[in-house]
């Protein structure tokens, strides 16, 4: 496995994962990502690649950076057709809910640059080493 495949396998698993967190918060996921959410997935697995010791804050100050440069706004309900999102906002001020996707969005790419790790030697060790700590 390569750079290139990690790029695209980890949004796909970062995805799974959001549906398994959005499941046990009893909230609406879908199980293949949209158009919208597929670009935001693809930007947050090369930020994770080239940070793998990123934090949740910094994780989400990304994300919010790549939808405010993709025309998203704050809105109090996600809207894709507005391009509204509650979550455009300071990391203080997330429910608990909301910075917990941030961190298990981190924890998701870490398992996999490990799986990615495991399959080839490839992969720069120390970037695979930070599920370890």
């Amino acid at each position: 496995m390569t750079e290139k495949m990690f790029k695209k396998i980890s949004p796909l698993i970062a995805h799974l994962a959001w549906c398994c967190y959005q499941m046990g918060q009893k909230q609406p996921f879908n199980v293949v990502p949209k158009a919208w959410q597929t670009k935001s997935l693809n930007d947050a697995a090369a930020y994770f690649w080239e940070n793998p010791k990123v934090t949740p804050r910094k994780m989400h100050s990304n994300w919010m950076q790549f939808k405010l440069k993709e025309g998203w706004t704050y809105g109090k309900t996600k809207n894709p057709k507005t391009k509204k999102h509650p979550c455009i906002a300071a990391w203080d001020s997330l429910p608990a809910e909301e910075r917990n996707k941030d961190v298990q969005h981190i924890m998701a790419q870490r398992v996999a640059m490990v799986i990615a790790y495991l399959v080839t030697s490839k992969i720069n060790s120390e970037k695979a080493g930070v599920l370890a700590k």
